[in-house]
């Protein structure tokens, strides 16, 4: 977990990993717009690829220059949401994308917005777990989005596995929350059979 530390401080806003994770924020609100309007499946496809760099540099250069920030921590899992939901959005009904696909990955969304949510109500803190299984399904969505929108062979069997990681994400991030949930219930009741606390009682 990632611990409470200093707020987010303006120099953070300048340093280049999160100026491209903010790009990424306005390039996956641009797609969602996009699909409210006409299809410009031309703009979206590469608004996508762009997307989709900016969150494969961000963080190597943060961990390369050192440029690691709580905001950066805050900022990356609400751009890859977006980027994720305007992509399966837009392909879903504009590219005939299995609507499952969909529904999977609202799903996700909306566990994983929860989950953070409750982790920091309970802990003043970002939800900061490794999720390996829902990064790689980040990935797979990624290379869903790429094949259907620029209408590559083997789309289909690729939604499959999408599909497949989407499930296991949902499933791996249920059981992160639950665990969590325990840890900081153990914690509680730790707290509160202290010495010090029983004698402000």
């Amino acid at each position: 977990m990632q611990r409470k530390s200093e707020k987010p401080k303006i120099k953070d806003i300048i340093k280049i990993p999160n100026i491209l994770t903010s790009i990424r924020i306005l390039i996956a609100l641009t797609i969602i717009a996009l699909f409210f309007t006409n299809n410009h499946i031309w703009l979206v496809k590469w608004l996508f690829v762009i997307g989709i760099l900016t969150d494969t540099l961000d963080g190597n250069i943060a961990r390369l220059f050192n440029q690691k920030s709580r905001l950066g921590v805050m900022l990356e899992p609400i751009a890859d949401t977006l980027l994720v939901a305007g992509t399966v959005l837009f392909v879903t009904f504009r590219l005939d994308l299995p609507k499952l696909i969909f529904l999977i990955y609202v799903a996700v969304v909306f566990v994983g917005f929860l989950g953070i949510v409750f982790v920091y109500l309970i802990r003043r803190e970002w939800f900061a777990d490794k999720l390996v299984v829902s990064e790689i399904a980040i990935v797979f969505v990624y290379a869903t989005g790429i094949f259907y929108l620029f209408g590559l062979p083997y789309k289909n069997y690729l939604a499959l596995f999408t599909i497949g990681f989407g499930i296991a994400a949902l499933i791996d991030l249920m059981i992160k929350l639950k665990k969590f949930k325990g840890r900081a219930k153990f914690k509680l009741e730790k707290i509160q059979n202290s010495k010090d606390f029983k004698m402000l009682n």
